[in-house]
């Protein structure tokens, strides 16, 4: 038999964990609604003109150069350099905003409950972050990962705008080659073009290996 100051102990914790909870909630809601309006407003905004914005901010002569009082020569090269640290930010910048949005999507039906139990079980947050969170998001990270990955690798706005003359990109040199006018150039394009779709179909082949492997995706 339990013994009454035992229970009450228990009962005290177990309130305490609600109360727990529902602060955490309260607050991680509002977070939650911030990041996914700032997601969502950053998705509909178009990777040409995202491009533009990212070049006028971090060029030689751009924006932030000019509030620093920061002469060209001394600006690093974040636009056209050796590191393509440009391209590196927008793609970063925006698609990190569409994972953010799938993630959520997929969470906002299923995490609650899970997260709820966990919590009134005595886990932490960083234990249900560990146990519950990270393994329930799992899947859709690999999904929008891929589908990311698929859409720069054929994507060549934001390199032209932004990256190096040489090395091309793929999808710089596939779109060169198919606009120029020798029609000797079509065949290779053709062929820069394949490996794309190769190396898009290999990401897709290692996503689906790794979503089999996990326990949230069965």
């Amino acid at each position: 038999m339990t013994s009454l100051p035992a229970r009450n102990r228990g009962r005290q914790d177990d309130s305490q964990n609600q109360r727990t909870y529902k602060t955490g909630s309260a607050q991680g809601g509002w977070t939650s609604r911030a990041l996914l309006g700032l997601s969502a407003a950053t998705v509909t905004v178009p990777h040409l003109i995202g491009a533009a914005a990212i070049g006028l901010l971090l060029a030689d002569s751009g924006v932030i150069a000019r509030m620093l009082q920061i002469p060209a020569a001394s600006w690093p090269s974040f636009v056209g350099g050796p590191w393509w640290s440009a391209v590196i930010v927008e793609y970063a910048w925006k698609e990190s905003a569409f994972v953010a949005l799938v993630v959520a999507g997929t969470l906002v039906t299923r995490v609650a409950r899970f997260d709820e139990t966990a919590a009134l079980l005595g886990a932490g947050r960083r234990a249900r972050l560990r146990l519950v969170l990270l393994p329930l998001a799992w899947p859709s990270i690999i999904i929008a990962g891929t589908i990311g990955f698929v859409y720069v690798l054929g994507s060549y706005e934001v390199a032209w705008l932004l990256g190096r003359t040489y090395p091309e990109p793929l999808s710089v040199m596939a779109f060169r080659l198919y606009g120029e006018v020798s029609l000797t150039a079509r065949p290779v394009a053709a062929a820069v073009a394949m490996t794309i779709v190769g190396l898009s179909a290999a990401a897709v082949g290692l996503a689906f290996a790794a979503l089999r492997r996990s326990a949230a995706w069965r």
